[in-house]
């Protein structure tokens, strides 16, 4: 992995590959990514409950979404 890889990841960058393994989380798991201390995983949580259709994942996206510093 290069330098640049590794920033992007640290920054929170997600590839969709990075998703496909995290698919079959429960929606609790889902939740607990999104509420990481990891940036990536913060991404990750956040780009699996967005394709979930539930009215509680606006919410929760939103309020992450105001804290959130290290947005990719």
């Amino acid at each position: 992995m290069t330098d640049k890889q590794e920033q992007k990841i640290w920054r929170g960058y997600a590839e969709e590959r990075d998703e496909i393994k995290h698919l079959n989380k429960s929606f609790d798991e889902k939740v607990e990514l999104l509420h990481s201390q990891v940036p990536h995983e913060r991404s990750l949580g956040a780009r699996l409950l967005s394709k979930l259709d539930n009215e509680n994942v606006v919410e929760l996206l939103v309020k992450a979404l105001a804290k959130e510093r290290k947005l990719y």
